[in-house]
């Protein structure tokens, strides 16, 4: 019974790891920002509760969502995002799990920055769940991996200040936009407005923008030229999950997205 079990979590894994029709025409999935799926149901493809989702670490350097926090039977569970997908109606998220097997999966601590920024600790959780990680691929495969150089939970992103390399106040993290089909973080929105003096304004800035500053706080080494030049967000979601429209953000920037980049490697 055993064996069949974990035979069929390998099969469910196996059918979510395959490209999505979206995926396969070189299209964004829908990209949310972050807030709107936590607190959200993560439920088995069979419609089985698993747990909530509490947070996800993402890596803002290569722009990548390591892992989900799932709160699962009172206990915080690493999850793979490689492995979970919005739910049609975009109100609950699905895993190619189980409820045993989330319940037992790696345990997240809580607040500690050293442990959030852990490649054993992400390892750990891509292991257990029978998962490659991506920065162990391809020319990388067999070598010891380097801890990440700007972990984040993205909870804790929200309303993190900005700074920029002369250390004046350029303005907050309001959130950070998530592409789940890929397992990316497309974008950093970010308002400007103690730099620019300007009140609700929004801008959609590639991730790595942005690096981690020596406190609780993010440095970027865009000046105010270029964030009185740069396209505004209109609050419509659906222009950031449009690749024209959001790889025209990333040029601006000078930044290549990450659509147009290597799958395997740390970029």
């Amino acid at each position: 019974m055993a064996m069949l079990a974990l035979t069929g979590v390998l099969a469910l894994q196996a059918q979510n790891s395959a490209p999505t029709t979206t995926e396969k025409q070189g299209q964004l999935g829908k990209v949310q920002p972050a807030k709107h799926y936590i607190s959200q149901d993560l439920k088995s493809q069979s419609g089985e509760k698993l747990g909530k989702v509490e947070d996800f670490i993402v890596d803002l350097e290569s722009g990548r969502i390591l892992y989900a926090i799932v709160n699962a039977s009172g206990s915080s569970r690493g999850v793979p995002v490689e492995l979970i997908k919005p739910a049609a109606d975009q109100n609950s998220l699905t895993v190619s799990s189980d409820k045993q097997h989330v319940d037992n999966a790696p345990a997240v601590p809580k607040g500690d920055a050293a442990q959030l920024s852990s490649a054993a600790l992400a390892g750990s959780i891509a292991k257990y769940f029978n998962q490659t990680t991506w920065y162990q691929q391809g020319n990388n495969a067999g070598s010891e991996a380097k801890d990440f150089g700007n972990a984040q939970r993205v909870s804790q992103l929200a309303n993190m200040e900005v700074r920029n390399s002369s250390d004046d106040k350029v303005g907050k993290v309001e959130d950070a936009v998530l592409d789940l089909n890929s397992g990316y973080v497309t974008f950093v929105m970010l308002d400007p407005s103690q730099m620019l003096g300007q009140a609700n304004q929004k801008l959609a800035v590639p991730p790595n923008a942005f690096t981690k500053g020596s406190g609780n706080f993010l440095v970027t080494g865009l000046d105010k030229e270029i964030l009185s030049g740069a396209p505004k967000f209109n609050n419509n979601w659906a222009d950031l999950s449009d690749m024209s429209k959001a790889g025209s953000i990333y040029s601006y920037y000078g930044k290549q997205p990450y659509w147009n980049l290597s799958p395997t490697g740390r970029e």
